[in-house]
């Protein structure tokens, strides 16, 4: 064997041990993430569902405006005589010593009279920093629904005052759109907790790249991937064989690194259902399971043409490749249209 072709194998095998690696700590990596979450986070209570709501500005808040962020929800209305003053003005005090990272919501339950303009000047009253609190109005039934259906709330009877009914709770919400506490507004003991549970959240949430921003990663990494490969066809149909190796390899690097980022992701986040109806759905599910069937096939594929190419036998290599060129393209393109459909066209998130 020629020492070009040592080299070759070298670096295939070192690539190859460098993603082995990588896998294996991101999966001991679950593990004792697992056992700290069983020591004293606060558990997960369920996950919260979508809304399209108007803020005090006038703009639109939808629950994918609050992706990635920690966030303080609670229901009041500003005509209201009962608990309201108290939660707000607790809200206040959480938003001077929160870290400024963590966004507080306040719903309106009042929505007919709580207008834009009218909740502006309610925060203003109260002395919100506008910046990291939100005080939102819109649809009365998609306020209630949301209360009740998605964050799992008791909204109580109408009392002798007639008053709206609505909770007296804080509800906290981490980064994955899940729900992490309840906590009674009246409460020292329950806010306290708040306090401390934000902060566990914050550090179980710190990482070199925040959790929710992988499946845009692993898009990126997938259209990475494609066009390596294209400049590797190219390269090769022009007789560059240096280039084309270089091309080939740094597409199974990226691939790699893709593969390590999705199974790290769905370890953490589990599988995310797709939410779209009509026809789109089986042309979503077509596409989704030909990619998976073509992944599995496609790893010892890439790896047997690699091998082929390092051992200088370059005619099985080109039997082979002739098969691994399309699929391993296929799975790329249609990774990035995967993406496309479930986080930018739906919003899945």
């Amino acid at each position: 064997m020629s020492r070009e072709s040592w080299t070759w194998n070298g670096l295939i095998v070192g690539l190859i041990v460098v993603a082995l690696a990588s896998l294996g700590s991101a999966l001991v990596a679950s593990s004792l993430r697992g056992q700290d979450e069983v020591g004293g986070a606060p558990p997960v209570l369920g996950k919260v569902g979508d809304f399209d709501l108007i803020a005090q500005d006038g703009a639109r808040l939808r629950r994918s405006d609050l992706r990635g962020t920690i966030w303080i929800a609670d229901f009041i209305f500003t005509r209201c005589a009962g608990p309201c003053p108290i939660m707000t003005s607790r809200m206040r005090l959480m938003q001077a010593y929160l870290d400024p990272e963590v966004r507080l919501v306040s719903f309106t339950v009042d929505p007919e009279y709580d207008t834009p303009e009218v909740l502006t000047r309610y925060a203003e009253n109260y002395g919100a920093d506008l910046e990291q609190w939100s005080f939102v109005t819109g649809d009365r039934d998609q306020i209630v629904r949301f209360s009740v259906d998605s964050l799992k709330l008791d909204v109580g009877d109408q009392d002798a005052a007639n008053q709206i009914p609505h909770s007296p709770k804080y509800v906290l919400v981490d980064r994955r759109g899940r729900i992490r506490g309840y906590y009674t507004a009246t409460d020292d003991e329950k806010l306290a907790q708040l306090r401390i549970d934000v902060k566990t959240i914050l550090e179980e949430s710190a990482g070199l790249i925040p959790l929710y921003m992988l499946p845009t990663v692993n898009a990126c990494l997938n259209g990475l991937a494609a066009l390596l490969i294209l400049t590797g066809f190219v390269l090769i149909r022009k007789k560059r064989v240096t280039g084309h190796r270089v091309a080939m390899v740094s597409a199974f690097v990226t691939s790699s690194l893709f593969l390590v980022s999705y199974v790290y992701y769905h370890i953490y986040e589990g599988g995310t259902p797709f939410p779209g109806s009509g026809w789109i759905r089986p042309v979503y599910f077509t596409i989704l399971i030909s990619h998976v069937i073509l992944a599995i096939a496609l790893v010892p594929m890439v790896l047997v043409t690699l091998y082929h190419a390092t051992r200088g036998q370059f005619d099985r290599h080109r039997r082979i490749a002739r098969w691994t060129f399309p699929i391993w393209l296929y799975i790329s393109v249609t990774g990035v249209i995967i993406y496309w459909l479930l986080y930018v066209v739906y919003d899945a998130a």
